[in-house]
């Protein structure tokens, strides 16, 4: 019997596609505005109201050495889990869900010189290559942060 395939949320940032596991992502939403903490830490975009919950809204492009740009009303927001944490990530667009196979991402070792520790492996999808990432070896540091930004109060 053949092995079930791992589905993955494929969503693109300066046009690259990039892909997270699906089951770490809870939902998708539309861009909306960021209540920013002042002194925050430069991974920490800004903070998002989900239903009376505060969510932090990470810097996925500066984890990918992407050039810095305001989010747009045309881009989304992808809600997951990271660590036993919630956390949102703004992205340029969301393309859908793609399966693999098992054993059909190629090793970026073997692609690459000294890949980054992040990318789990590379995919393919028509003619496009997609950069499958580990959500939690991303944000390894802020899954071990305490949890002061989660459920405090308000900052007014």
């Amino acid at each position: 019997m053949a092995e079930a395939k791992q589905p993955y949320l494929i969503f693109k940032l300066d046009e690259q596609a990039y892909a997270l596991e699906l089951t770490s992502v809870e939902r998708v939403i539309r861009s909306v505005a960021l209540t920013v903490p002042p002194d925050a830490p430069p991974l920490l975009l800004g903070l998002i109201n989900l239903g009376g919950e505060m969510v932090p809204v990470l810097d996925i492009r500066a984890r990918f050495g992407l050039p810095s740009r305001p989010m747009e009303l045309e881009d989304r927001i992808i809600i997951c889990t990271c660590g036993g944490r919630k956390l949102a990530v703004p992205v340029d667009m969301v393309q859908g869900v793609v399966s693999f196979a098992p054993g059909a991402l190629d090793d970026p070792r073997e692609l690459m010189v000294d890949p980054p520790k992040t990318l789990k492996g590379v995919g393919r999808q028509d003619l496009d290559a997609i950069l499958v990432y580990d959500l939690a070896v991303v944000f390894a540091d802020y899954a071990a942060m305490p949890q002061a930004v989660e459920g405090g109060g308000s900052r007014s």
